[in-house]
């Protein structure tokens, strides 16, 4: 079988800006990889969240995997407990609880300047020593993104968003409604008592960094099983709660890469499960943490590396190596300027074997709103990818 990898670069897409308003880290960057891609490939757009659902990082991934994107099984919350291998009561709901810093009633930071696992975890048991109860309950998650697990039904409709949707607007106009809001709005507000005044967040403050002096909770459901579109040996690499999470529900192998690796550790795992498997999905995260710190020059750093590091080695391996295809894709567009995940195209190349070049488009924003190929649905992608 003809092997297939599939690199995601997350929230690489992004709204134009700069000098002559016409600018983004994708434009900007120096990816001689991707670009001899795009000369030998197909080159096209595609729309990872479909019209009329918020546009958020766990919807594009879940498009990415072959499925469309809804909510419930697949919200950020049971991701994270299946990332964290976390069992769940029937009548349990997973929500994500992440450390966020709030200022003049609005979300300014969703992971807290990326506060880091010591000080999260130290947070997090002052929010259980303080908050936990019989029906709620907080759990230890990866740095700001924490589980909050809530039993009996309560909350079973509440409707929440996430913080990256709406940065900078009201938090009154964002805040979770439907029954059961008030539990955990309720929740939110005590737990912004305990962690203000907490000694960590004041060493934050006198150090010039965000404190967490909040958390947003958002993405319930419960875990379910996600219909995966392949039927050969498939593994992912990457280190996201929500693209292990995702990985995990669609019943493939999961090569967790850790959170302070670099690429070239992630490079090597990808390589690794190659040897023995025919499609590999890898997931490289750092884009999207530039973007939730306004980083716009970060970000095109970041893109440039990965383009050195990871796809220049994968493409000599599957294509140079005359061994499959590599698939390379931004999963959404999250604006650097605003720190907000937000609607629109975004690029994809497709190379290797069986794909003759079509296509004059670039990989970038414009690229994917002008090319003649599109792929309209996001879950149709991969299955384009593997068509003979």
């Amino acid at each position: 079988m003809m092997k297939l990898a599939v690199v995601i670069l997350a929230g690489a897409a992004d709204r134009r800006s700069g000098p002559d308003a016409n600018q983004t880290p994708l434009s900007t960057s120096r990816l001689p990889t991707i670009a001899e891609l795009a000369t030998i490939g197909r080159v096209g757009g595609v729309r990872t969240v479909p019209p009329g659902l918020p546009v958020t990082h766990e919807h594009a991934l879940i498009s990415l995997f072959g499925q469309a994107p809804g909510a419930g099984p697949f919200a950020a919350g049971p991701l994270l407990a299946l990332a964290l291998k976390i069992r769940l009561e029937p009548d349990e709901i997973a929500f994500r609880c992440d450390l966020v810093n709030l200022y003049g009633g609005t979300v300014v930071d969703p992971g807290a300047g990326r506060i880091g696992g010591q000080e999260a975890e130290t947070l997090l048991k002052a929010l259980q020593a303080a908050l936990d109860t019989e029906e709620t309950r907080f759990v230890l998650g990866r740095r700001w993104r924490n589980l909050l697990v809530v039993r009996g039904g309560q909350v079973g409709d509440i409707r929440t968003n996430a913080p990256a949707t709406f940065m900078g607007e009201p938090i009154a106009a964002n805040a979770p409604s439907g029954p059961g809001a008030e539990v955990i709005s309720r929740l939110m507000e005590r737990a912004g008592n305990v962690l203000e005044e907490h000694e960590i967040n004041q060493v934050r403050v006198d150090l010039g960094e965000n404190p967490a002096n909040g958390i947003w909770i958002w993405g319930g459901g419960r875990p379910g099983a996600l219909p995966f579109p392949f039927e050969g040996k498939a593994a992912a690499v990457g280190r996201h709660p929500s693209f292990l999470g995702l990985a995990h529900a669609a019943g493939i192998g999961v090569r967790e890469v850790p959170e302070e690796a670099g690429l070239s550790v992630l490079k090597d795992k990808a390589f690794t499960a190659l040897r023995s498997q025919d499609l590999v999905i890898v997931h490289l995260d750092g884009g999207l943490a530039a973007s939730r710190q306004g980083d716009r020059a970060g970000k095109a750093q970041f893109l440039a590396k990965a383009d050195r590091e990871v796809l220049a080695p994968l493409s000599k391996k599957l294509i140079a190596g005359e061994q499959g295809r590599l698939l390379v894709v931004a999963s959404h567009v999250s604006d650097s300027d605003s720190r907000r995940d937000v609607e629109g195209l975004v690029p994809f190349v497709l190379a290797g074997a069986g794909t003759a070049h079509y296509g004059q488009a670039a990989f970038s924003e414009e690229g994917a709103e002008n090319a003649e190929l599109k792929v309209e649905h996001g879950h149709e992608l991969l299955e384009y990818a593997l068509r003979d």
